[in-house]
């Protein structure tokens, strides 16, 4: 069996045991949590120059990611729009517009990834 170099009546225990413990979610907790962040991450954006300067990129590109999906969102609705109103001509400026959009939107999640991602690698470095 398995569980066989579990004596019977420890199994019994277990499987019976109602002492587990419910994790504290309470607000207590998450203001705990976020002093102990606090504690760590002010004194290293503080201390240290490269830290601040990749929050800041990743903080704008968080701004200009969110701006271009709200603009593709528009994009993509015109495009749409004409291609369901059969106008050929728009559809056309709107195709041209859609694909101007969609690489933008690719360059600046790429970068935006790749500055959060390396933002989190100094991070745990400085850790």
């Amino acid at each position: 069996a398995p569980l066989g170099y579990l004596a019977q009546d420890t199994l019994e225990e277990v499987v019976n045991s109602t002492a587990v413990a419910e994790p504290h979610t309470g607000p207590d907790l998450k203001w705990e949590q976020l002093r102990l962040f606090l504690d760590i991450a002010i004194p290293f954006f503080r201390e240290d120059p490269q830290a601040r300067s990749s929050l800041a990129k990743v903080v704008a590109l968080t701004l200009l990611n969110s701006g271009t999906s709200v603009v593709f969102s528009y994009v993509g609705r015109d495009f749409w729009t004409s291609l369901n109103q059969k106008n050929e001509a728009a559809f056309y400026t709107d195709m041209e517009k859609f694909f101007a959009a969609l690489v933008v939107g690719v360059l600046v999640s790429v970068v935006f990834r790749f500055q959060r991602e390396r933002l989190s690698l100094y991070w745990r470095e400085g850790l």
